[in-house]
């Protein structure tokens, strides 16, 4: 069942969110607010997801250094860690 974390991104399940050490939000998709973090509204409603330095996903490089505090580590996804691998399985 899909997880939605504070981070605005939906999880395959509640494993993976918290493999991902996001704050659970609710079961099921998160809803599309225009960007993933309500606090970072002067950020750009653009698609150019990136791996922060810390480790979680980001919609894009400024929802990164705005909520997150970070810099952006990688273009896309994050790499799931070995040990997130097993969440894969659950549905």
């Amino acid at each position: 069942m899909p997880a939605c974390g504070k981070d605005g991104v939906t999880y395959r399940n509640l494993c993976e969110l918290k493999c991902n050490k996001a704050e659970f939000e609710n079961f099921g998709k998160c809803e599309d607010k225009g960007e993933n973090f309500v606090k970072c509204d002067k950020c750009p409603d653009v698609l150019d997801p990136i791996c922060g330095t810390d480790g979680r996903n980001y919609k894009n490089s400024c929802l990164c250094t705005c909520r997150g505090n970070c810099k952006k580590y990688s273009e896309g996804q994050c790499p799931q860690e070995k040990s997130c691998a097993r969440c894969a399985g659950v549905l």
